[in-house]
């Protein structure tokens, strides 16, 4: 597996959906998963329905943090 994504902790099922919205969106775009993955995360922070901290939640394991898929 070139990356896994995981939540450290349980979220509110509006960060999980900003999440994974922006980190696929990202994604398609061409982004690397480390940069898909920040976005992601500046999307969780942004977003008013999260909670002040559920930005920190979701971490990337990845071989390459610049790598696309």
């Amino acid at each position: 597996l070139p990356a896994v994504v995981a939540n450290q902790f349980s979220v509110l099922a509006a960060a999980a959906l900003a999440f994974a919205r922006e980190l696929y969106r990202s994604l398609a775009l061409g982004r690397a998963i480390g940069d898909a993955a920040r976005e992601a995360r500046l999307a969780v922070r942004c977003d008013a329905s999260c909670g002040p901290v559920d930005w920190a939640v979701p971490v990337v394991y990845a071989r390459d943090p610049g790598a696309t898929l």
